[in-house]
Order: C-alpha cells, then structure tokens, then sequence
C-alpha cells in the first residue's frame, strides 16, 4: 500500500491533540510505534511541556520513508479515538485532505486504495483490467481484513467468469447464481488443469502426482477464501474480526490463483 505524503498542517494539528494528554501517555502512543526522541534546540521548541515533548518525537520522523508515515498513522489513530465525539474533528478533515480515510475498524488507509476494494465484480471483463485490481489489492492488503477477502474473492470471481467467457464454455452444473468452489471448478476444466484431467505423458509419474495435489489445494485454498468472505466480508452482519495477516493472506492468494489462471488462458490462446 502506497501512503501519500503527510503535510506539515497535519503534524502541527496533532501536536495540538497531543496538548490534551499527559506526558506520559504522550511518550508511549510514540514508542509504542518505535519512533524515538529527537534533540530539538531550545529556541525551536513551540511553547508548553506537551507540545515540546510533541515535537521531539515529530522530528524523529522521516517523513519520506512509508514505514514511518504508516507508524505515525497508527499514533493518529488513537489520537482521534481520544477525541471521543461524532462530529469529525479538523486533524481528520486535513487527513482527508491528505488522502487519507478512515475505515469501518478505524484505520487510516488511503482513499485510492481502499476505494477499490469496493469495486463492482461486473466491472471486470478483460486480463487488463483484473490484473489492475489485483495490483491494487496487494496494495491495499493493510485495510480492514474483512474488505480485502472479499475484493479477493470477487476478483477470484471475475477471472473464473473471464475464463468462462472466452472457452465459450458455461457447464449446467453451474446454475444461474454458482457458489464459488463450483466456479473455479468450471474454470480449470476449460483450461484442461482440474486434477482429474493431468494425465501422464512428457511428465514423470511424480511430477504428475504432485501438480493434481497442487491443482487440487489451488481449489481448496478458493473454497475457504468463499467461506471466510461469507462469515467476515466487509459489511456482513458478523461478529468476528480478522487480523491484517488475514487480509494478506486474501491478497497474495488471490493474486497467485488469478494469475495462473490468466496465463494458462493465454497460453492456450495463442497460436
């Protein structure tokens, strides 16, 4: 995920928020993101003992460097829980400014990126525009965990349909309205790739052997990717909440899976 860069009127406003906590809690929302105190010449200090404070660790900050702009996001983050009111405060109307929004669990994110995950499945009809939104995805694997498996999802489900498309092929076992496993099924048996269609030949026995387990746990991986976009998708009525890795683990799968199966389509494609 690509963070935008952070304006100066942005960490001057959170040094302000930061007047309203004690000096304790000042150095632990810092260190608790790893940044450190930097020495700042007294007659650069703004004035008051929290602002300063403030300061020291706000020099410490590379600014250019997306690890340090991700951390101070996270120190933002309790900031604005602190503020504990409905109506949003200006250090998150400057944020927006920025490019930055804040996600169902609270987290600042990129607008670009997390725009995205919402993106219609029906949009993506062509190998282009789905490798774009795989990239994207991978991008944006820090938002909510429950977003990024169900843009993964339906990413899955777009390149199965593309698939489907340009074979020609639409099985009746399918239905109107198939479930996601039945989907993916479909599509690596117009690719010639389900397990039961890899047949020994210019392959050895064992070769042979582990690509259907492989082939096979491509299907199983898809399956509990569905399951887990039913249970914890973004704006289901569910009580569980995913770590990040989750989300990850959602991204990059996604990404594998389609882009084997965009380039076996291609390759079976071309002349």
């Amino acid at each position: 995920m690509a963070y935008p860069e952070i304006s100066k009127r942005v960490r001057l406003e959170v040094r302000e928020h930061l007047v309203g906590f004690v000096l304790r809690e000042i150095e632990t929302l810092f260190e608790s993101e790893g940044f450190e105190r930097f020495p700042v010449p007294n007659d650069e200090l703004p004035s008051g003992q929290r602002r300063g404070l403030a300061e020291e660790y706000l020099r410490g900050i590379n600014w250019a460097d997306q690890d340090h702009r991700r951390r101070f996001l996270r120190v933002v983050e309790q900031v604005l829980d602190a503020w504990g009111q409905d109506d949003p405060p200006l250090l998150l109307k400057l944020l927006e400014r920025d490019g930055y929004t804040r996600d169902n669990l609270g987290r600042l994110v990129p607008s670009a990126d997390s725009a995205v995950l919402a993106l219609p499945t029906e949009l993506l009809r062509d190998d282009r525009s789905i490798k774009q939104e795989l990239d994207r995805i991978v991008r944006a694997r820090d938002a909510d965990a429950g977003q990024v498996i169900q843009a993964a999802r339906a990413l899955v489900e777009s390149t199965c349909k593309l698939v489907l498309r340009e074979k020609g092929e639409w099985p009746d076992y399918l239905g109107a309205a198939p479930d996601m496993p039945a989907l993916m099924r479909a599509a690596l048996e117009a690719l010639d790739l389900h397990p039961q269609q890899v047949e020994g030949g210019k392959w050895e026995e064992d070769v042979v052997a582990a690509s259907k387990r492989t082939l096979g746990s491509l299907i199983a991986t898809i399956g509990g990717l569905s399951e887990l976009r039913k249970l914890v998708g973004h704006g289901q009525d569910h009580p569980t909440q995913l770590p990040l890795r989750w989300g990850h683990l959602a991204a990059y799968s996604s990404a594998a899976v389609c882009g084997f199966l965009l380039e076996t389509l291609a390759e079976r494609e071309s002349p």
